[in-house]
């Protein structure tokens, strides 16, 4: 569990930890979840879009990946959103 801030918390980290022989990557693929909680009114929540390997990779054309990283927002535990971020050939 990454660490939380009390009013915004924002934090990028790799997907792996394995960085011996990681090549520079040409292309970058991004793909995103949002998510939306209403505490006051109904405690819902909301949530649209994914962020996986597969999406990110498909959005930039990448057939073979060399690394992944991801980054979190959330602000006030109300919206946040995860972004996975795939870079290959």
């Amino acid at each position: 569990m990454p660490p939380q801030g009390l009013l915004v918390t924002n934090l990028s980290a790799p997907l792996q930890r394995d960085f011996g022989e990681t090549p520079v990557a040409a292309k970058k693929g991004q793909a995103s979840t949002f998510y939306f909680h209403v505490p006051f009114v109904t405690g819902a929540d909301f949530g649209w879009g994914e962020a996986g390997l597969k999406q990110a990779t498909a959005s930039a054309n990448i057939k073979r990946v060399a690394y992944a990283d991801y980054d979190i927002l959330m602000v006030l535990g109300i919206f946040g959103t995860f972004t996975v971020t795939a870079y290959g050939e």
